[in-house]
C-alpha cells in the first residue's frame, strides 16, 4: 500500500513537472533586426565563442533547455558573456521551462552575428525572433543601460 501511494506521489510530480516545461522542437526565424546599434568593442569570434559555450552548456542530444523563470517573470532566458560579446536565448512561454531543437539555433546564430555586427548607428541590441515569436535570439557588448 505505501508503494503504491508513493508511485501514486512520483507520478503525480512528474506530471506537474511536464506541465511547466513547454517544448518547442524545431524553429525557424525572420530576418534580424539589428537595430541602429553599433556594438562597441564587440567582435565576430568572441561571439561566436559565447554561442558554442551557450549552446554547449544547455544543450544535450540535439535538445536546448532553458530553466524556468524566476521572480514571477514571463520571459526564460540563458545567456553567456565572452569577451564584449553577450549570447542570449531567451523564451516567452510564460515562465516555464523550454526546450527547442539544437539545429535550428546553431544555424541561425552565425548569419545573424555577422550580418548585424556590420550594421553601424545609434542605438538598440540586435534581436533575432523566431517566427512564433516565442524564441528570441540577442547578442550584445554586455554593458547594462544606455544613455
Amino acid at each position: 500500500m505505501k508503494a503504491q501511494a508513493t508511485i501514486a506521489l512520483v507520478a503525480g510530480l512528474l506530471a506537474n513537472a511536464v506541465t511547466a516545461q513547454t517544448s518547442l522542437g524545431e524553429l525557424s526565424f525572420g530576418a534580424p533586426q539589428c537595430g541602429d546599434g553599433k556594438l562597441s568593442g564587440i567582435n565576430a569570434a568572441d561571439c561566436n565563442t559565447a554561442v558554442a559555450q551557450l549552446l554547449g552548456t544547455h544543450c544535450s542530444g540535439g535538445v536546448c533547455s532553458i530553466p524556468a523563470a524566476t521572480g514571477g517573470a514571463s520571459e526564460s532566458a540563458i545567456s553567456v558573456l565572452v569577451g564584449k560579446c553577450e549570447a542570449f536565448i531567451g523564451a516567452f512561454a510564460d515562465g516555464k521551462a523550454v526546450t527547442f531543437n539544437e539545429d535550428s539555433v546553431q544555424q541561425a546564430f552565425p548569419g545573424f552575428i555577422s550580418q548585424c555586427l556590420a550594421a553601424s548607428g545609434g542605438f538598440g541590441s540586435p534581436i533575432l525572433i523566431s517566427t512564433d515569436g516565442v524564441i528570441r535570439l540577442v547578442i550584445s557588448n554586455g554593458e547594462s543601460g544606455g544613455g
